[in-house]
Formats: structure tokens, C-alpha cells, sequence
């Protein structure tokens, strides 16, 4: 069993056990040492609609120890949501109303969702996706989900710059982002805007691999982090990237989260823990 921080609850995403049957994604997570997992909206409906219960995914997850603790994507959340830079089956796949999430969050117990933002860019404005995070922020806290936008350089909140703005102009409270290294490497990111952002608005981090200054890929041994057991820790990852959040180095519970020991790697393959056994989401 890894020895993982125990004042940091480290979470399995979705996407590295994408491929097997539900019991084994708990098992997989248990191995690795990680308290939680993450799960997609359809992939719940699906394991429902082949006879697995939710009350069935609860019990099997608690049996091994491990929380379901976040439910990741929702896309729907603007009137026209779809993506022009992926097909029929992807729109398909995610077309899951508001409605049903939030009823899929309060049957697993998530206290967290990812909002990914599908649309082009060029479809709405700042002040109209500002109206639509606000309401859906609004729905969210009626279900108490913390509502963490994802900003993804190929669609329609393009980087963390966008949706510091989109946060601050929504006067929601819980708000919040799911920061990715990847992600944000890849938007031309200023540095200067992550300092202003405080850190325990990004309720989790990711990353697997970021481009340097000089343009070659670097990846990082590192965990993905949501919270400190009282409360959300500061997001943590790279010290090139979020270097303003590790010296925020709070939580919404009041309590001091250090960073763990970061350590560069340029090896070329999936960036994984510390332990040798975890690693990110998102390529």
C-alpha cells in the first residue's frame, strides 16, 4: 500500500479505469492507496440501465473503502452546448440534462462536479457564459455540489485568465476550478493571473503532460488532490505552474496544507505518484 498524505484526500480519476467493470475501478483505486473516485454522468446511466444500482455502486465502493466524490463532466449547461471538434457520438454520449446530474449527485452523495464548457468559443460572450455559470452555480448549491469549471483551450472558456473573470463576475460561492497543468500550459498562461487566484478555489488539480518555456514536453511525478478532510485544500501541482496557490497554502476548513516534495521527471511515460502507482487524467 503507497504512503500518501493523509491530510490530503487523493482521488482516482475516471478516465484510468474507463475500461473496467465498476468493481474493479473500486479495487483499482483501493490499491493505489486513493480515498476517492470519480465518475461520468453516462457511465453511471449505463451501469444502471445493465441492472447495477446506485444503492449497489454505494455499497461496493464502501466496501472497499473508497467515496465516490466527484461526478465528471456536465457539458449541457448553455442552451447550445455541442461541440463543432467532436462528433455525433461524443454530444450523444454527454447530453445529459442539469436535471439528471444533480439527481445522480444526490443518489451517489458527490459533493463535487466538473463543468466543462463544450461549446466553440466564438459562440457566446464573456457576459452571456457569466449568466449561465451563475444559474447553474445556483442549481448546483441547491444540491450542495461545488461547482468547478475546467478551462480547456480547444473549446468555450479557453483559459484560466477567462474563467477567473467568469468566477468573479458570477458572485457564486461555490464556484470553483479543476486546474489542469495541461491544459493550462497549452493556453498561453499568465503566471501572474494564477498568483491572483486564491488557491482554494481549485477544488482539484490534474496534469500529465505540460510544455515548458522552450517548448519541450515535461512531465511531473504528482498526485491529483481534492481536499484536506475538514475542508478543500489549495490546489497543488508543479511548482512552475501554480507556485501563487502553494504559497496560499490554505483550505476553506482554516487549516495550513503544505505542498508535497514535487519532483521534475522527464521520463518519457504517464506521469505517476510519488508511490509508483497513481497517475492523472487527462492526456
Amino acid at each position: 500500500m503507497p504512503n500518501l498524505r493523509s491530510d490530503l484526500v487523493f482521488a482516482m480519476p475516471f478516465s484510468n479505469v474507463l475500461h473496467l467493470p465498476f468493481a474493479d475501478k473500486v479495487k483499482a483505486t483501493r490499491l493505489a492507496g486513493l480515498r476517492q473516485m470519480t465518475i461520468q454522468p453516462q457511465e453511471v446511466l449505463k451501469l444502471v440501465a445493465e441492472g447495477l444500482s446506485i444503492a449497489d455502486m454505494k455499497s461496493i465502493a464502501a466496501d472497499g473503502g473508497i467515496e465516490i466524490g466527484r461526478l465528471d463532466p456536465l457539458c449541457p449547461w448553455v442552451p447550445d452546448w455541442r461541440p463543432t471538434n467532436f462528433g455525433a457520438d461524443y454530444a450523444r454520449a454527454h447530453d445529459i440534462s442539469p436535471k439528471v446530474f444533480f439527481d445522480l449527485c444526490d443518489e451517489l452523495g458527490c459533493r463535487y462536479m466538473s463543468l466543462n464548457a463544450t461549446f466553440p468559443a466564438s459562440r457566446y460572450t464573456n457576459e452571456q457564459i457569466t449568466g449561465f455559470y451563475a444559474e447553474i452555480c445556483r442549481q448546483a448549491a441547491e444540491h450542495g455540489v461545488t461547482c468547478d469549471l475546467e478551462c480547456i483551450p480547444m473549446w468555450g472558456v479557453v483559459s484560466l485568465e477567462q474563467g477567473w473573470k467568469i468566477l468573479k463576475a458570477s458572485g457564486a460561492k461555490n464556484g470553483g476550478f479543476v486546474f489542469d497543468c495541461t491544459h493550462f500550459t497549452r493556453s498561453n498562461p499568465s503566471l501572474e493571473t494564477l498568483r491572483q487566484i486564491p488557491g482554494n478555489l481549485s477544488t482539484a488539480s490534474s496534469s500529465a503532460t505540460a510544455m515548458s518555456r522552450c517548448g519541450r514536453a515535461s512531465r511531473w511525478n504528482w498526485n491529483v488532490s481534492s481536499g484536506c478532510g475538514r475542508g478543500r485544500v489549495t490546489s497543488r501541482s508543479p511548482p512552475s505552474s501554480t507556485r501563487s496557490m502553494r504559497e496560499a497554502g490554505s483550505c476553506r476548513s482554516g487549516r495550513k496544507c503544505s505542498p508535497p516534495a514535487w519532483r521534475p521527471s522527464r521520463r518519457r511515460r504517464l506521469p505517476t505518484c510519488r508511490a509508483g502507482r497513481c497517475f492523472s487524467t487527462r492526456p
